[in-house]
């Protein structure tokens, strides 16, 4: 194992809920070089499932997406984007991403994926949750498998007043 680089999440996990259950689980650990989805049926069996390695070379592709800077806001619950507006909402499903660093057991930081945002490719959490859906699970869409439908899955549209 290498030595991580300061500066960088070292593990992240976006968790799926539908109706107060937790169906689906994205874990990415840079320090072992992982990443894996699971997603559980009604009845709790697995029903997709996806593990693979990951190269050096994938690592450092995601390298840009997980720099600490870029989600300093996120971890003191500040947002920096409150002029940002709303373009849809999960109705139903939320996701919950958690980051950590490599001497932390513990979230550096809890972001709750609630609403899409028509500036999502300036945010770090967005952003990251896109490029992980698009690389790595975008051949799954004939399966059942959430998160191949990228960042707008299940997202309504946010009702505008007229």
């Amino acid at each position: 194992m290498e030595v991580w680089t300061e500066g960088y999440l070292s593990k992240f996990k976006f968790i799926i809920n539908c109706g107060g259950e937790n169906f689906g689980y994205l874990t990415c650990n840079l320090l072992t070089s992982e990443l894996s989805y699971q997603e559980f049926g009604v009845t709790g069996v697995i029903v997709f499932e996806h593990s693979q390695p990951l190269s050096k070379k994938e690592v450092f592709k995601l390298l840009p997406y997980i720099r600490l800077s870029d989600f300093e806001n996120y971890s003191h619950r500040l947002n920096a984007f409150f002029d940002s507006k709303v373009i849809g909402f999960r109705n139903a499903i939320s996701i919950t991403f958690k980051g950590y660093t490599h001497n932390n057991a513990h979230p550096l930081l809890v972001y709750e994926m609630n609403k899409v945002y028509e500036d999502w490719f300036k945010r770090p959490v967005d952003k990251l949750y896109n490029y992980i859906s698009d690389i790595y699970f975008s051949d799954f869409k004939d399966e059942r498998c959430f998160l191949a439908g990228g960042l707008m899955a299940n997202v309504s549209e946010y009702p505008t007043n007229s």
